[in-house]
Parts: structure tokens; sequence; C-alpha cells
């Protein structure tokens, strides 16, 4: 009995001093990742934390998703958030042990404190798009006052969208959790990452700048209907052109529907090269002896069939006359641009469309220029390419090319419906488009009738995995596109489904210029301008291909070497 009695004494004396670590229980929170708010569960004991879990989460496939995969045993192993971030994915890192962390601070009875801001101006910066990103806080009555970006360079209609829509609700809502930019992903997360810094340098946490924006799109029962005269489905370079063109035609009510929240499309990324036989800015370049080869080689083959006879004739024709006239400047004509591109397309293509393009291609330059855009007199060869015909404009990316086009139709007044994905036409009686429906991202559902048809410019699908291997079953699911992400294919799978034949969808073209694991179009795209002031090198700093081979010979080239990668 006495032992009991002691036995009992003893172990309420050692309860009344032990303090739990945790109340048992499961813990929810959410912190702003790379693309959107990061949601973790962590369940614990009185004295452990027994799982983690990341419940919800949009973070990049093979980046961000590395660290959703891996923190959350480490947390549990280390019994802490704190732990090493998982390299390459520091900003998902960042927001799952914060959010762990605050799981954890409830459960422990801790507070998250709200402490004010202290007020005054807080400098952080973050790499964006297309270099560092400077941002300037403002705290003002221990609030977020002001966000300033001095002297930004990120894209136009994409990064510059990004931090005046997200600065705004960041400020007007005073909250972290703010959804990416679609299509401007990097500039997004860089600007939300700097003013976190900001907010930290001013003495606040960020766990208590994670509330969400709340929907502005208000929700409408029923379909909102309207009728245009022209509609046009994409906001990239085809679209604006097409719509540009229909008011210079004299259309009245053209509407541009983009299921995107930014114009541009793939055009808005691309590097503006511009290929186009141009004698007037080509007189520059000399006729070396290794191009005259080319030619006479091209136009002495065997041909192919009637076609392709008659075009090396052609060739041949302009070229005889080009020697005849002693010339010393680079030959080249729409006959030569339109033969080396169906021998560049390993003689498959469509001939008669291949000569419309050629022999349309600098009138269209010019047309570009009357708009506004700022293309360059030298001329060189651009990677890929097969003759120095490439010309390039004085802009970044692609927005030399956008830019005019975007401000010409602003100023015809042709309307746009941004953030609006198309989801099927309407066809009359006879089979005929009339119309598009539509639906925006909180459902609200749309009719657009058109008097004049529907120009279906929605680009290509290399953001369609799924659309992607069953074309072209090569390019494996891993491979990664500079391809904006609204390029899915939709506009295809719209038209097919009314019957819509399609050709040529197993030739994508493949080309080293994504930054692994994000696919972002890399500085040597948006910089090169030339193949002449540019080599490809493996890991081991070898040469290893042609600078100016074929892309599909190129490529090829590049997944011999270590690693499948080049710099």
């Amino acid at each position: 009995m006495r032992l009991t009695k002691t036995f009992l004494a003893v172990s309420a004396a050692f309860c009344s001093t032990i303090v739990l670590a945790y109340t048992p229980g499961t813990y929810t929170a959410s912190v702003a990742g790379q693309n959107g708010p990061v949601a973790v569960e962590v369940q614990t004991s009185a004295d452990k934390i027994l799982s983690v879990k990341v419940s919800d989460q949009k973070e990049t496939q093979n980046i961000g998703t590395h660290a959703v995969e891996q923190l959350p045993a480490k947390i549990v192993e280390a019994q802490s958030a704190d732990v090493p971030a998982v390299s390459g994915a520091s900003v998902t890192s960042k927001a799952i042990k914060t959010a762990v962390q605050e799981c954890l601070d409830k459960a422990s009875g801790k507070k998250t404190a709200a402490s004010p801001l202290k007020d005054g101006t807080y400098e952080a910066k973050a790499y964006g798009n297309n270099g560092w990103l400077n941002v300037k806080v403002v705290i003002k009555d221990h609030k977020i006052s002001e966000i300033q970006t001095p002297g930004q360079r990120e894209t136009k209609f994409l990064g510059d969208t990004a931090i005046r829509e997200i600065g705004k609700d960041i400020i007007d809502y005073q909250t972290l959790n703010v959804d990416n930019i679609a299509g401007a992903t990097v500039t997004s997360t860089a600007l939300k990452t700097a003013v976190g810094e900001a907010i930290e340098k001013a003495g606040g946490n960020i766990a208590n700048f994670q509330k969400p924006v709340p929907q502005k799109i208000k929700k409408i029962d029923g379909v909102q209907k309207q009728e245009v005269d022209l509609v046009v489905v994409g906001a990239g370079g085809a679209g604006l052109s097409a719509a540009v063109t229909a008011k210079d035609l004299g259309a009245k009510n053209v509407l541009i529907v983009e299921k995107m929240p930014v114009v541009g499309g793939n055009t808005l990324r691309c590097a503006s090269a511009f290929n186009a036989a141009d004698p007037e800015r080509q007189k520059a370049l000399p006729m070396t002896d290794t191009l005259k080869d080319a030619v006479v080689k091209a136009i002495n083959e065997k041909p192919a069939n009637e076609e392709h006879k008659k075009l090396m004739a052609d060739v041949k024709a302009k070229y005889e006359a080009y020697l005849k006239s002693g010339s010393k400047t680079l030959f080249d004509c729409p006959e030569w641009h339109a033969l080396q591109t169906y021998n560049g397309g390993d003689k498959v293509g469509h001939i008669p469309l291949i000569r419309t393009y050629a022999n349309n291609v600098l009138d269209t330059l010019h047309w570009m220029q009357s708009k506004g855009s700022p293309v360059m007199d030298r001329v060189s060869q651009g990677a890929g390419a097969l003759w120095q015909r490439t010309h390039q404009l004085d802009a970044p990316a692609g927005l030399g090319l956008v830019d005019p086009l975007y401000q010409d139709a602003v100023k015809q007044g042709v309307n746009f419906k941004l953030g609006t994905r198309v989801t099927d036409l309407v066809l009359d009686k006879s089979g005929k488009v009339i119309g598009i429906t539509a639906e925006d991202k909180v459902g609200n559902k749309y009719q657009i009738l058109s008097k004049n048809g529907v120009i279906l410019a929605t680009g290509g699908y290399s953001q369609n995995k799924e659309m992607r291997q069953k074309s072209a079953p090569h390019l494996t699911p891993d491979m990664v596109s500079t391809n904006q992400p609204g390029a899915t294919g939709d506009g295809i799978t719209i038209a097919t489904r009314h019957g819509a034949d399609t050709t040529g969808m197993n030739y994508v073209q493949v080309y080293p210029l994504a930054t692994p694991g994000t696919g972002t179009l890399q500085g040597r795209a948006r910089k090169m301008s030339g193949l002449d002031d540019v080599i490809d090198v493996n890991k081991n700093g070898e040469r290893f291909v042609k600078e100016d081979a074929r892309r599909d010979e190129f490529v090829a080239a590049i997944k011999k070497q270590p690693g499948a990668v080049c710099y």
C-alpha cells in the first residue's frame, strides 16, 4: 500500500508540472506561394507533429512541386517547421514552412501577434522575368499605402499588368494572398516576394497578411446575349491583326474575346525574328561562294513533284538573272524563300500555300511598320533559319509586334473581353457559324452572335500535354514549352467538334530556347541578334553542332549531350 501511495503521490506531483506542447487536433493554414495560396493541414498529438499535408496548391510542376513532395516528411522528421528549403523551390518552401508554423502556433495556443507595421519606406528586390525587380513599399499609419517599382523592366502587357493589378490588391486588401496574373507568374511572384520582405523589414509577420482577396466578378444568372459585326477569338498577333484589318476595311463593331487576362498571346513572348526576302535591306550583305553553292544545289536536285519542279525553275530563272546583273550582294527573292521553306520542311508542305506566304511576307512587314513596328535595318540569319533574311525589332520580346497593333485596335474602337473562355461555336440550321458561347472565371455565361462569322485565332496546343502526346508522341510530358499558358488548343478542339479538319498536327517545332524547369523563354532568345554572335556548347564546354543547323538537327544533337542540355 505504501508503495502504491508513494507512486501515486509522485505521479500527481509530476503531472502538476508537465506542459503539453500542443492541443491534439488538426490545424490548417494558407500562405501565398509561387502561383497562389498553398494550404497545409497539420495533425498533432499532445507532444508531437503527427503529419503534415499540403492540401491545396497550384505550384509549378517539377519545381514548386518538389517542395510540396519533400518538405512535409522533413518537417515531421525534424518535429519543426525550421527545415532547409528545397533547392530551386525557395518561394514554395517558404510558403509551406510559414503555413506549418502558423498551424503549430495555433496548436500550442500561441496567437500570431498582429504587430503594427512601422511607418516608413522599405526596399527589397526579387528576380523577375527580365531582371531584378526593385520594390519600395511605403508604410503609412501602419498600413501598406504605396508600392513602387522604380526602373522595372518587366514585359508590357504581362509583367506590368501583374505589377499594377497585384500591387493594387495588396494595398486594397492588405494581403499577399493574391492570385498570380496568368502568363506573368514570374513577375507576380517576384513582386509578392519583395513586398513580403519589405513587410518583414517593417516589423510585420507575413502570416498576418494571408487573408484571401474577395471575388470581384459578380455572378449573374442566365446567359448574357450580345450581337456584333465580327467576333475574333484570341488576342495574340493573329487576332489583333485580324481585328485591326477588319476595322481598316470598315467593320463597325469588332469584338476580341480572349481567355487570358492579358493580350499578346505567343506573339508577345517571341523573339521578334521576322523572315522576309528584302532586297533593300539585304544589299549590305555579300554573296559568298558557299551561299552560291547552296542555291545551285537546290535548283539542280531531282524534283519531288511537278509543283516542286516549277518552283525550282522559277528560282533558277531569278538566279540566272541575278548572275547576269553582276551583283555581289546577297541573292534572295520570294521564290527562293519558298523553295527553302519547302525543302526545310522535308518536302511535305503545300507549295501553293508556301508561295502565298513568301509572296506576301514583305508586304506584311511593311504593313506592320505602317502601324508602328520598329523594324531595324540590319538583317541577319536567325536561329534555325536557312538564309540571311531575319529582321529584328527594336523592342524587347514581341512588344514591337503586339503594342502597335493593340494601340491601333484601341484607337479604332475594337472592344475586348478578356478573361473569358470561348466554349463553343453557334451554328445556324444550314451549318453556318454565326457566333460563339463563352464563360468567364466565375461561371458567367455569354452568347455572342456575329453578323460576319467568327475568326478563330486561338494559337497552338503546346501547353496541352494530352493533345501534344496524341499528335506527336515524341514530345514527352516532361518537356517544357516557351508557349504562353493559354496555348492549349481550345480553338482546334471546338472547330473539329463541328467537322473542321486538321493537317500537320504532328509537326511541332522544338528548339532550345526554354529555361529548364519553367519553360520561360530564356535570355538568349530575347537578346540574340543573329547566329553570327552565338556559339553553343555542352556541359564540358565543347561545341557539338553547327549553330546554323536545322532546328530538328540541332535538337537531336542536344539530346546526345551530357544531361541533354546546352549552354
